[in-house]
């Protein structure tokens, strides 16, 4: 029995991934502080994919409004995972099938002004679906239905952040409007990787940029755990390396084609293991 579920597995893991799968939504787990106010709208729904990044839309309802005090998450998220007919959960992590902002706030705007009864459509992206083969292909064959996953918000009042960590958090929003050409100027200062400038064609040795790469994976996942334990002072430094983290994992995207096989394998091997840290 157990060498015929090996040999169906790796069979799935080989063919074609499939590009939809119909699931069927009835009475829908919805986990966290949003459980006792919105509902799925039980019916049909499918996955999607073009084989890079995965989709799926549903249909929420508000159930009633809140009467406690809420507030959002210093990094709010509502995901989705797939569930199969046994029970199993395919779990995406953190970057799996998320709501990006215009979809969360959707929900958010459900909570504060809707009615009872009210719906709304969100849409969920898995961006990173090419880079593990064997759950997308697993979701994708074998999911039946999916649950909820609210880390958007939270019960109580809002944590009150000092003068000075909210002018962190404004230099850390100004980070982006640095130029490419500085980005690329700065990242060879830091690692000389990149050997020529950003009006040039570079050439970069992918392993050194990798050590980069990680380096900033490990100092993401110090700053998040201060975070999570409530230290406020956390924060800032948290969004200045979140911003260069996701500005690098980006420009791993694009380099997917010049880096070799292994290379790639690493850089997708760091950005899941942030995933998991972030559960």
């Amino acid at each position: 029995m157990l060498l015929l579920t090996m040999i169906s597995m790796f069979m799935i893991s080989c063919s074609k991934l499939p590009k939809e799968r119909a699931v069927n939504a009835s009475d829908v787990e919805v986990s966290g502080f949003i459980k006792n106010y919105i509902e799925v709208v039980d019916g049909s729904y499918k996955f999607t994919t073009d084989g890079k990044e995965g989709h799926i839309t549903v249909k929420l309802r508000l159930k009633e409004q809140p009467t406690e005090a809420y507030h959002e998450t210093a990094f709010p998220k509502i995901r989705i995972n797939a569930v199969a007919e046994s029970g199993e959960i395919f779990d995406t992590g953190v970057y799996g099938f998320e709501a990006e902002r215009k979809e969360f706030d959707k929900v958010k705007d459900l909570l504060a002004d809707g009615k009872a009864g009210d719906t709304k459509s969100v849409a969920f992206t898995w961006q990173y679906l090419g880079q593990d083969k064997d759950l997308s292909s697993r979701i994708f064959n074998e999911a039946t239905t999916f649950e909820i996953i609210d880390d958007g918000f939270e019960a109580g009042e809002k944590p009150v952040k000092s003068a000075q960590v909210e002018e962190d958090f404004e230099e850390a929003e100004d980070y982006d409007a640095i130029t490419e050409e500085h980005r690329l100027n700065e990242l060879a200062n830091e690692t000389g990787v990149v050997e020529e400038t950003a009006a040039e064609v570079k050439t970069v040795d992918y392993d050194k940029w990798l050590d980069h790469y990680e380096a900033y994976f490990n100092k993401l996942t110090k700053y998040y755990k201060k975070v999570k334990n409530g230290d406020q002072s956390a924060y800032a430094d948290y969004a200045k390396v979140l911003q260069e983290f996701n500005r690098l994992t980006e420009e791993m995207h694009g380099a997917k084609n010049r880096m070799t096989p292994e290379q790639f394998m690493r850089a997708s091997e760091i950005l899941q293991k942030f995933s998991k840290e972030l559960q």
